[in-house]
């Protein structure tokens, strides 16, 4: 039979930091892009450089295209960021509800052994 441990609790602790650290780092590259997007949308609907015959472009092609890149390419550094921290955050998430399996694993290990011992 497998014995069954219970995790790190430290480490735990530890990666309770971590998911905290990165929804943060989540929450300011979120801002940072919306941010970004609402200024691109100011300026593609009233600087004339961007409009098409004579008008501002439709919200649907600003949505499609300059929001994605940004005007010079400048929102990609900031989305592939935010990728990046959705990922690591998803790998820590996934890394502690890992442990939590692990601690009910080893309460049903433990009562099991209860109840034989107690035959």
């Amino acid at each position: 039979m497998i014995e069954v441990s219970v995790p790190d609790f430290d480490e735990m602790f530890g990666l309770s930091s971590k998911i905290r650290d990165l929804l943060i780092a989540k929450s300011a590259l979120t801002l940072q892009i919306e941010e970004a997007e609402k200024n691109v949308v100011i300026t593609a609907t009233t600087n004339e450089q961007y409009f098409k015959g004579g008008k501002p472009p439709s919200m649907e092609f600003i949505k499609t295209t300059y929001m994605v890149t940004g005007f010079n390419d400048e929102l990609l550094p900031l989305r592939r960021e935010l990728g990046k921290v959705l990922a690591e955050l998803e790998k820590v998430r996934t890394d502690f509800q890992i442990y939590m399996a692990q601690i009910d694993v080893y309460r049903t290990e433990s009562a099991n052994t209860r109840k034989i011992s107690a035959l």
